[in-house]
């Protein structure tokens, strides 16, 4: 390797890192945002079709606490996380809480990883749709996970910019059930 070709790497990987770090405070400054906003901040609608190619449009899950989960079966945080959402949808489920998992990946590979790790709950898929759709919901990084819970009125409550921690996941959940249908 030359210096030269050694100096247009070495910049090529400055300026990727800088990148990341700027969009992922941008991401982060969303996520803020929404989190701490008083101004209520309404659940975007979206269509995108499940693994069988129907279409399905979030307001079929209206009037439920939903957690919806943008993921990768190529991101190991997120192949992480599926585990707990399939227990949290199995203990939740009857009380009126949907999972709902976006992924950001070709149906048959999400396909493979469903039947796999037996998940539970709806799974809606795309690449660049899926992507839009969680920018919509405050991801403007594209950080995977991504996971928001929304009230029965279709209210946005939380936003989880990485992983999700089961304790507050839970608790928030808890809260939300606590509330009265409205």
């Amino acid at each position: 390797m030359t210096v030269r070709s050694g100096f247009k790497l070495s910049l090529v990987a400055t300026v990727s890192l800088l990148a990341g770090v700027l969009l992922g405070a941008g991401g982060l400054a969303t996520y803020q945002r929404i989190v701490s906003s008083e101004q209520v901040v309404r659940r975007p609608d979206f269509v995108l079709p499940d693994l069988n190619g129907k279409e399905r449009d979030i307001a079929e899950w209206g009037g439920k606490i939903l957690i919806v989960n943008f993921w990768a079966t190529w991101c190991p945080p997120c192949r992480r996380e599926v585990p707990m959402f399939v227990k949290l949808q199995k203990k939740y489920g009857s009380q009126g809480v949907q999972f709902i998992g976006v992924a950001v990946d070709h149906a048959e590979a999400v396909k493979a990883f469903a039947k796999a790790h037996g998940i539970n709950y709806p799974l809606l898929h795309g690449i660049q749709r899926a992507m839009d759709v969680s920018t919509q919901y405050g991801d403007t990084a594209g950080t995977l996970p991504y996971t928001v819970v929304i009230d029965r009125k279709g209210d946005i409550r939380r936003v989880f910019p990485r992983v999700a921690q089961r304790k507050i996941l839970e608790g928030e959940i808890e809260n939300l059930l606590q509330q009265p249908n409205a």
